[in-house]
């Protein structure tokens, strides 16, 4: 009897149901009617840090089809390479989070990547993952804002070695329908030095009017 009172599985077992226990009772608490009237009876209320902030609203400026222009430049004082492509940017659930699907032609080779992006009440930063077709890396990045920009801390693969370091990225709005991505390593002298950029511009609806 006490070895079995003693066991892990006894242990487990009571520490699951102590658990259940907690959520019943938290759940119950939030379901009650507050005092002096307010939500309706039996109405589940969501947590504060769960809902939408400031940053969401501004992250739905994003939403929409843009036109896209890359410059890379493979070294310093050197002038870039420069290509085109376009993108397509949607809110989800309830602009918690943007989602956008990129076509383009990197050096010559036809890319596709998809970035999700969202901001993180929790933590107060925006959070931000990448995908795309010339690599099998899943870039995770948070950033902070900086003035008028967001910074992006990032740890991803050097392109030529493979080796991880740290680099980071700008983002920064040029009116309501341009924004710029600037792509920043350290130099040997500890200065930043720009990598690449994306410029994005807001795609126009055709006109219609024969104008």
């Amino acid at each position: 009897m006490n070895a079995w009172i003693r066991s892990p599985w006894t242990k487990t077992a009571a520490a699951l149901l102590a658990c259940g226990a907690c959520f019943a009772l938290g759940r119950a608490a939030a379901q009650e009617e507050p005092a002096g009237g307010g939500a309706e009876a039996g109405a589940f209320e969501m947590p504060e840090w769960t809902q939408k902030g400031p940053e969401h609203e501004e992250m739905a400026r994003l939403a929409g089809d843009w036109d896209v222009t890359t410059r890379i430049w493979m070294a310093p004082g050197q002038p870039p390479m420069e290509s085109g492509g376009s993108a397509t940017t949607e809110l989800l659930y309830d602009g918690r989070f943007v989602r956008q699907s990129m076509q383009a032609d990197m050096m010559g080779v036809p890319f596709e990547g998809t970035w999700i992006g969202g901001y993180d009440r929790v933590s107060a930063e925006y959070v931000s993952i990448w995908f795309d077709s010339m690599s099998t890396y899943l870039s995770v990045s948070r950033g902070k804002p900086d003035g008028e920009a967001v910074v992006y801390e990032m740890n991803d693969p050097d392109w030529m070695t493979g080796e991880k370091k740290k680099t980071r990225l700008r983002m920064e709005w040029s009116g309501d329908d341009a924004y710029l991505l600037t792509f920043l390593d350290k130099g040997p002298d500890g200065a930043d030095v720009k990598q690449m950029e994306i410029g994005f511009k807001r795609r126009k609806a055709a006109d219609d009017s024969g104008e």
